[in-house]
């Protein structure tokens, strides 16, 4: 992968991580190559934003609607990125618990990246 930082090696794993839980749950499990260069990067940042910010687990997914809304996204009973639609776009408490723990671990990801860069590696 040549000279990824921190972050965006973690974003990778998180991607994989959430992959494998797909898999485990009995989910479609998507290929993380479906993803452009722009949509990780704004996962990166996404990731960076849940680190620096002390906010309760609802809030942070408020945040992740507003951001895709703000890009077009909307509701839709698939993920399709090609079409903009997410199933996950509506209320954190009408959330599976699968989807929240999905989302925890993008969390935990980004905490632990901020801290391994905050160390002075390459992120």
């Amino acid at each position: 992968m040549g000279h990824e930082t921190v972050w965006e090696i973690f974003e990778r794993m998180q991607g994989e991580i959430a992959r494998e839980i797909r898999v485990l749950l009995g989910e479609e499990a998507y290929d993380q190559r479906i993803f452009t260069a722009a949509e990780r990067e704004r996962r990166v940042q996404a990731m960076q934003k849940c680190a620096a910010e002390q906010t309760t687990d609802a809030e942070r997914h408020d945040a992740w609607i507003a951001m895709h809304v703000e890009q077009g996204w909307v509701y839709g009973d698939e993920f399709n990125p090609s079409k903009k639609t997410h199933p996950n776009l509506k209320p954190w408490g009408e959330l599976p618990a699968s989807t929240r723990s999905k989302a925890r671990i993008f969390d935990i990801c980004s905490k632990y990246a901020a801290e391994i860069s905050d160390r002075g590696t390459n992120g």
